[in-house]
């Protein structure tokens, strides 16, 4: 088996036609391939359309049904079922574009043998469609994970990234966390020797308002949790380790924006005091700022373009 396409979904009836579409348009006759699909206890019609498609494919789709668990569960679930020398996780509201695979082939033929090849994607959302750039990847193992964490030069997402399976210890996923539980495996994965990056687009990226992306709750309670996951559980050299403080404080910071965006104004001001609170600092970045204006002063407006968060 070449390629394990792993898709984990939860009610996902609306897109999921979508998703295998596009992989079977992209592989071809002579790819050796499976489709690992991991249904987190939907309760929508999805387990209809992977009967479907198996019906359509064979054993080519692999379909496994759990309990609802999260997704970090139903990625590791779909890790244990797969079988092929490369894993190419792809969420099932996105879709490869339909050279993504011709695209890996010719990295895998043209380079030394990579462990990790991670594209660029096209974004689609409510204000319209731009093309998400991976960004320059970095010799130096520090300068990759500033640029990741902080910098924000590196942007891998799930369904531009295929890892080789050599790599698999590297990909276990931290089962209590529901969002942004691809951050600490990113992080492991980029400081791997053999990482190739592209400028050519491997997906089509589909981000709702109701995204986890977005979802306020989940982002302001797994804050300590994706800190520690992504320092102390992602073999970080000594030398970034001072910045767990500065990280911590990044994404309250953020938190406390999506936390306003969705309504919840306490749920903002918490998140981003308890920032200051690790990283004083942080009072002076300018997205501070922003917030401080937006949150505690009576003569803010929306239609101040320059205060927008």
């Amino acid at each position: 088996m070449n390629i394990s396409f792993i898709i984990p979904v939860y009610n996902g009836a609306m897109t999921l036609d979508r998703t295998l579409e596009s992989i079977f348009l992209a592989v071809t006759t002579s790819d050796r391939c499976e489709v690992v699909i991991v249904d987190d206890g939907s309760s929508d019609h999805t387990p209809k359309i992977c009967q479907q498609w198996r019906e359509k494919y064979g054993n080519q789709v692999v379909y496994f049904r759990q309990e609802n668990k999260g997704v970090a569960v139903s990625r590791n679930r779909g890790l244990q079922l797969s079988r092929g020398e490369w894993i190419w996780f792809v969420d099932c509201d996105d879709e490869l574009t339909p050279d993504a695979v011709k695209i890996f082939h010719e990295i895998t033929q043209s380079h030394d043998p990579p462990s990790v090849i991670i594209g660029s994607y096209k974004v689609f959302h409510e204000k319209g469609c731009q093309i998400q750039s991976v960004g320059c990847l970095s010799e130096n193992m520090n300068e990759r994970i500033l640029d990741f964490l902080f910098r924000k030069n590196l942007r891998p997402t799930h369904g531009a990234i295929v890892v080789n399976r050599r790599l698999i210890g590297k990909m276990e996923y931290c089962e209590e966390m529901r969002q942004s539980e691809d951050t600490p495996v990113f992080v492991r994965l980029l400081l791997e020797d053999g990482v190739v990056t592209l400028d050519q687009c491997l997906l089509i990226a589909h981000r709702g308002a109701s995204s986890l992306r977005c979802n306020a709750d989940y982002v302001s309670k797994q804050i300590s949790l994706l800190v520690d996951q992504v320092f102390e559980n992602s073999n970080l050299p000594d030398e970034l380790q001072t910045l767990k403080a500065k990280y911590t404080a990044t994404r309250c910071v953020s938190a406390s924006r999506i936390a306003w965006r969705a309504g919840q104004k306490e749920v903002a001001r918490k998140c981003f005091w308890k920032a200051v609170g690790v990283y004083p600092i942080c009072l002076g970045w300018l997205k501070s700022v922003r917030f401080l204006v937006r949150a505690y002063s009576p003569f803010a407006s929306k239609s101040v373009s320059f205060l927008s968060l």
